[in-house]
């Protein structure tokens, strides 16, 4: 439930200006708890800019002529978030290779928090 909150309450305050005119708005996070060391961070990042520029991705992202709205955040915990990408709205090609670039040159932005009860 907590998790849940949390989500929502980033939504709420992060939400894109224009979801009205985006027919998906996706959020996508990176996990930065103590859990998750440096190698697995990098491969997080890495991948999900790969998967974003995937041609399979493409395509479903661009399969509607109304765009997608994107943000990605790292989270680990309810008092450590971090946006890595701010709302945008994806309408091309190169809008999504900038996205995929943001994420890929990305640094951790703490050590994490520990999440275990």
């Amino acid at each position: 439930m907590i998790r849940w909150l949390t989500g929502l309450g980033l939504a709420v305050l992060a939400s894109p200006a224009e979801a009205q005119n985006c027919r998906l708005a996706l959020a996508l996070a990176l996990d930065i708890s103590v859990s998750v060391d440096a190698k697995e961070d990098a491969l997080q990042r890495q991948g999900l800019a790969s998967a974003l520029i995937a041609p399979e991705v493409q395509k479903a992202f661009f399969s509607s002529p109304l765009p997608v709205a994107l943000t990605v955040y790292e989270w680990s915990g309810r008092d450590a978030q971090y946006i890595v990408l701010p709302w945008r709205l994806i309408e091309t090609e190169a809008d999504l290779l900038v996205a995929a670039t943001k994420v890929s040159e990305s640094q951790r932005s703490d050590s994490g928090s520990a999440t275990a009860m």
